[in-house]
């Protein structure tokens, strides 16, 4: 697993070192490239993450799923999506 995918498995809730079932295997590899076409870093990941949690209209106690965040990467960089603090996307 490369430091996009193992952030993203963090972001949403994964824990690998339990082990993945092969649907979180497949979700997780198909968003992970669809990120990294779009440019997206761990780093960004990690972001994505506090951004998910802080937005007013997405905030869940839920994590995201791969496709979910794969999905909101565009609203995610254009900071669409009001957020408690500005601090997130910085």
């Amino acid at each position: 697993m490369n430091e996009l995918t193992e952030q993203l498995a963090k972001t949403c809730g994964y824990n690998p070192t339990f082990g993945l079932g092969n649907r979180q295997i497949i979700q997780l590899g198909r968003a992970s490239d669809e990120l990294s076409a779009k440019g997206a870093t761990p780093e960004a990941l990690e972001r994505f993450s506090q951004w998910w949690n802080n937005s007013i209209f997405y905030k869940r106690k839920a994590f995201p799923s791969p496709a979910q965040v794969s999905l909101m990467w565009p609203d995610f960089l254009a900071n669409k999506c009001q957020c408690k603090t500005n601090e997130v996307t910085k």
